[in-house]
Protein backbone atom coordinates (compact mmCIF):
# COMPACT_ATOMS: atom_id res chain seq x y z
CA UNK A 1 0.00 0.00 0.00
CA UNK A 2 3.03 2.53 0.89
CA UNK A 3 4.83 1.61 -2.76
CA UNK A 4 1.65 2.09 -4.45
CA UNK A 5 1.47 5.51 -2.78
CA UNK A 6 4.79 6.65 -3.32
CA UNK A 7 5.02 6.10 -6.69
CA UNK A 8 1.53 7.76 -7.61
CA UNK A 9 3.42 10.57 -5.57
CA UNK A 10 6.66 10.32 -7.55
CA UNK A 11 4.94 9.97 -10.64
CA UNK A 12 2.87 13.14 -9.69
CA UNK A 13 5.93 15.04 -9.32
CA UNK A 14 7.22 13.64 -12.68
CA UNK A 15 4.17 14.59 -14.82
CA UNK A 16 4.54 18.08 -12.57
CA UNK A 17 7.10 20.48 -14.93
CA UNK A 18 8.03 21.68 -18.21
CA UNK A 19 10.34 19.51 -20.04
CA UNK A 20 11.49 22.16 -22.55
CA UNK A 21 12.65 25.88 -21.65
CA UNK A 22 14.38 28.26 -23.39
CA UNK A 23 15.21 31.70 -22.79
CA UNK A 24 17.55 34.87 -22.39
CA UNK A 25 19.87 35.37 -19.36
CA UNK A 26 22.91 37.61 -18.65
CA UNK A 27 25.39 37.77 -16.51
CA UNK A 28 28.23 39.79 -14.55
CA UNK A 29 31.17 38.33 -12.56
CA UNK A 30 34.35 39.64 -11.28
CA UNK A 31 37.77 38.15 -11.29
CA UNK A 32 39.06 36.60 -7.80
CA UNK A 33 42.91 36.04 -7.07
CA UNK A 34 46.53 37.11 -8.50
CA UNK A 35 48.17 36.34 -12.16
CA UNK A 36 50.33 34.23 -12.07
CA UNK A 37 53.71 35.27 -13.02
CA UNK A 38 55.15 38.71 -12.57
CA UNK A 39 54.14 41.65 -14.54
CA UNK A 40 50.72 40.80 -15.31
CA UNK A 41 48.76 42.23 -12.39
CA UNK A 42 45.40 43.58 -13.03
CA UNK A 43 43.21 45.69 -10.68
CA UNK A 44 40.53 43.21 -9.17
CA UNK A 45 37.31 44.90 -8.71
CA UNK A 46 37.42 46.64 -12.28
CA UNK A 47 38.66 43.39 -13.93
CA UNK A 48 35.08 41.83 -15.11
CA UNK A 49 33.06 39.93 -17.67
CA UNK A 50 29.20 41.08 -19.06
CA UNK A 51 28.05 38.06 -20.78
CA UNK A 52 24.68 37.96 -22.83
CA UNK A 53 23.28 34.85 -23.95
CA UNK A 54 20.33 32.51 -24.87
CA UNK A 55 20.09 28.94 -23.33
CA UNK A 56 17.73 25.83 -23.57
CA UNK A 57 17.19 23.69 -20.60
CA UNK A 58 15.57 19.80 -21.46
CA UNK A 59 13.95 18.35 -18.10
CA UNK A 60 14.21 14.68 -18.56
CA UNK A 61 12.97 14.32 -15.03
CA UNK A 62 11.42 16.65 -11.87
CA UNK A 63 14.91 16.60 -10.14
CA UNK A 64 17.45 16.26 -13.48
CA UNK A 65 17.99 18.02 -16.89
CA UNK A 66 20.80 19.23 -19.06
CA UNK A 67 21.01 21.59 -21.95
CA UNK A 68 23.28 24.29 -23.77
CA UNK A 69 23.43 27.69 -24.64
CA UNK A 70 25.24 30.51 -26.50
CA UNK A 71 26.67 33.75 -25.55
CA UNK A 72 28.39 36.94 -26.54
CA UNK A 73 30.80 37.94 -23.98
CA UNK A 74 32.72 40.95 -23.25
CA UNK A 75 35.99 40.96 -21.08
CA UNK A 76 38.02 43.81 -19.52
CA UNK A 77 41.04 43.35 -17.93
CA UNK A 78 42.49 46.46 -16.04
CA UNK A 79 46.38 46.40 -15.93
CA UNK A 80 48.27 47.55 -12.90
CA UNK A 81 50.88 50.62 -14.13
CA UNK A 82 54.14 49.42 -12.09
CA UNK A 83 57.41 49.25 -12.34
CA UNK A 84 56.83 45.29 -12.47
CA UNK A 85 54.39 45.80 -15.68
CA UNK A 86 55.43 42.83 -18.67
CA UNK A 87 51.97 42.97 -20.41
CA UNK A 88 51.77 43.68 -23.15
CA UNK A 89 54.68 45.78 -22.46
CA UNK A 90 57.00 47.51 -20.30
CA UNK A 91 55.33 51.05 -20.95
CA UNK A 92 53.34 52.53 -18.22
CA UNK A 93 50.06 54.39 -18.75
CA UNK A 94 47.56 56.42 -16.80
CA UNK A 95 45.43 53.42 -17.71
CA UNK A 96 45.63 50.62 -19.94
CA UNK A 97 42.57 47.90 -20.27
CA UNK A 98 42.38 44.39 -22.92
CA UNK A 99 39.31 44.33 -23.87
CA UNK A 100 38.03 40.91 -25.50
CA UNK A 101 34.86 40.34 -27.60
CA UNK A 102 33.74 36.59 -27.06
CA UNK A 103 31.32 34.47 -28.91
CA UNK A 104 30.67 31.31 -27.14
CA UNK A 105 28.30 28.54 -26.38
CA UNK A 106 28.08 26.24 -23.37
CA UNK A 107 26.26 22.54 -21.73
CA UNK A 108 25.09 22.05 -18.24
CA UNK A 109 23.26 19.87 -16.40
CA UNK A 110 21.50 21.19 -13.67
CA UNK A 111 19.89 19.15 -10.73
CA UNK A 112 16.55 20.97 -9.10
CA UNK A 113 17.07 21.10 -5.32
CA UNK A 114 13.23 22.75 -4.54
CA UNK A 115 10.22 22.77 -7.06
CA UNK A 116 6.46 24.11 -6.18
CA UNK A 117 4.53 22.99 -8.84
CA UNK A 118 6.24 23.44 -12.43
CA UNK A 119 8.22 25.93 -11.44
CA UNK A 120 12.12 25.41 -10.02
CA UNK A 121 12.76 27.50 -6.56
CA UNK A 122 15.95 26.21 -6.25
CA UNK A 123 18.45 24.49 -8.02
CA UNK A 124 22.35 23.70 -8.93
CA UNK A 125 24.23 23.39 -12.17
CA UNK A 126 27.66 22.88 -13.02
CA UNK A 127 28.92 22.56 -16.86
CA UNK A 128 31.88 23.86 -19.72
CA UNK A 129 31.94 26.61 -21.59
CA UNK A 130 33.65 27.44 -25.11
CA UNK A 131 35.32 31.02 -26.24
CA UNK A 132 36.29 32.50 -29.74
CA UNK A 133 37.65 35.81 -29.34
CA UNK A 134 37.11 37.23 -32.29
CA UNK A 135 38.28 40.97 -31.29
CA UNK A 136 40.94 41.81 -28.77
CA UNK A 137 41.90 45.28 -27.98
CA UNK A 138 44.65 47.14 -26.08
CA UNK A 139 43.34 50.56 -24.66
CA UNK A 140 45.72 52.92 -23.20
CA UNK A 141 44.62 56.24 -21.73
CA UNK A 142 47.27 59.09 -20.71
CA UNK A 143 47.58 62.71 -20.19
CA UNK A 144 49.14 65.07 -22.85
CA UNK A 145 51.39 67.45 -21.38
CA UNK A 146 50.37 70.31 -23.62
CA UNK A 147 51.80 73.68 -20.93
CA UNK A 148 48.39 74.26 -19.97
CA UNK A 149 46.99 74.12 -16.55
CA UNK A 150 45.81 70.30 -15.20
CA UNK A 151 42.26 71.62 -15.68
CA UNK A 152 42.65 71.77 -19.18
CA UNK A 153 45.70 69.74 -20.71
CA UNK A 154 44.41 67.08 -23.16
CA UNK A 155 43.80 63.12 -23.05
CA UNK A 156 45.14 60.89 -25.65
CA UNK A 157 43.23 57.64 -26.15
CA UNK A 158 45.54 54.81 -28.36
CA UNK A 159 43.52 51.29 -29.35
CA UNK A 160 45.92 48.51 -30.82
CA UNK A 161 43.79 45.67 -32.58
CA UNK A 162 44.14 42.53 -33.72
CA UNK A 163 46.75 41.74 -31.07
CA UNK A 164 48.36 38.67 -31.56
CA UNK A 165 49.90 37.35 -28.30
CA UNK A 166 46.25 36.40 -27.35
CA UNK A 167 44.90 33.29 -28.19
CA UNK A 168 41.53 32.99 -29.72
CA UNK A 169 40.04 29.98 -27.99
CA UNK A 170 39.37 29.66 -23.96
CA UNK A 171 37.33 27.67 -22.14
CA UNK A 172 36.66 26.32 -18.64
CA UNK A 173 34.15 24.85 -16.45
CA UNK A 174 31.83 26.54 -14.21
CA UNK A 175 28.78 26.17 -11.17
CA UNK A 176 25.20 27.71 -10.63
CA UNK A 177 23.29 27.91 -7.68
CA UNK A 178 20.28 29.31 -8.50
CA UNK A 179 16.94 30.30 -6.49
CA UNK A 180 13.86 31.74 -8.65
CA UNK A 181 15.32 33.75 -11.44
CA UNK A 182 19.07 34.07 -10.07
CA UNK A 183 21.62 32.69 -9.74
CA UNK A 184 25.24 33.05 -8.10
CA UNK A 185 27.77 31.44 -10.74
CA UNK A 186 31.40 30.56 -9.99
CA UNK A 187 33.90 29.81 -13.39
CA UNK A 188 37.26 28.84 -13.71
CA UNK A 189 39.75 29.04 -16.80
CA UNK A 190 41.11 26.03 -17.46
CA UNK A 191 42.76 27.67 -20.89
CA UNK A 192 45.71 30.63 -20.91
CA UNK A 193 45.23 34.03 -22.76
CA UNK A 194 48.39 34.25 -23.77
CA UNK A 195 50.40 32.29 -26.91
CA UNK A 196 53.05 30.22 -26.21
CA UNK A 197 55.42 32.54 -28.58
CA UNK A 198 54.33 35.72 -25.89
CA UNK A 199 55.10 33.49 -23.01
CA UNK A 200 58.72 32.60 -24.03
CA UNK A 201 59.93 35.55 -25.44
CA UNK A 202 58.05 38.51 -23.18
CA UNK A 203 56.66 37.05 -20.08
CA UNK A 204 55.48 33.53 -18.87
CA UNK A 205 51.92 34.73 -17.20
CA UNK A 206 48.23 34.10 -16.55
CA UNK A 207 45.47 36.38 -15.88
CA UNK A 208 42.99 35.15 -12.77
CA UNK A 209 41.89 32.06 -13.38
CA UNK A 210 38.24 32.27 -11.49
CA UNK A 211 35.41 34.32 -11.45
CA UNK A 212 32.33 35.14 -9.15
CA UNK A 213 29.36 37.13 -10.06
CA UNK A 214 25.46 36.88 -10.65
CA UNK A 215 23.11 35.96 -13.57
CA UNK A 216 20.11 36.54 -14.03
CA UNK A 217 18.41 33.43 -15.62
CA UNK A 218 14.31 33.32 -16.03
CA UNK A 219 13.91 29.64 -17.45
CA UNK A 220 13.25 26.97 -15.07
Amino acid sequence: MLTAVFALQLSAQTNNFKKNNIGLFVDWSMYAGNSKGEGADVQLGLTYNLTYGVKYLRNFHSVFGAGAGIHYQYQAFRLKQNDDKKVPNAITHDKEVLKFNNLGSEVFMRFNIIKKLSKTLLYAETGGYFNWVFGANDYTFDKVDNGLPSSTSSKQTVILSDLNYIKKINYGVSLKVGYKMFALIAQYRLSDYFTDDFKRDIADVTFPRFSIGIQFNPIN
